[in-house]
């Protein structure tokens, strides 16, 4: 009978089902994942709802007094261009903000402690630049 199956990976991986001729006539629907995109408005309002679900929750569990910055447009920006809108890449680079935040005996959440994380953390994340070190710095001073 017919059943749903979804089998994801890349195009290399896409190939061995190409190759098969009897695969390739039973595949309906082919399609790219992607993070959100700062160019599409519900794209930018998950990710908005997304941020802010997380802000009341660590601040809600008193994780840490303020996180309000997870709501200013410029982090939103930042974090969105960052991650590529990838909600699980953006997930881990808060719990590490947050760590950072904690070990320095803050009791607000900054863009400061974002870029830390990031700079700490570049080759897990898979980052080549920091769009968070200049901003830091900037409002800093």
């Amino acid at each position: 009978g017919t059943f749903a199956l979804v089998l994801l990976g890349t195009e290399k991986a896409s190939q061995i089902f190409d190759a098969s001729e009897e695969l390739a006539q039973r595949v309906t629907a082919r399609f790219a994942l992607r993070g959100a995109r700062n160019d599409v408005p519900d794209d930018i309002d998950l990710f908005i709802d997304f941020l802010r679900t997380f802000r009341t929750e660590i601040e809600e569990r008193s994780v840490i007094k303020s996180a309000k910055t997870l709501e200013a447009p410029e982090t939103i920006g930042l974090l969105l261009d960052q991650v590529g809108g990838r909600l699980g890449t953006t997930q881990r680079i808060m719990k590490a903000s947050l760590r950072v935040a904690l070990e320095q005996g803050a009791t607000t959440l900054l863009p400061k402690h974002f870029a830390e994380a990031i700079e700490l953390g570049k080759l897990i994340f898979g980052f080549k630049e920091n769009l968070f070190a200049s901003y830091a710095s900037s409002i800093a001073a």
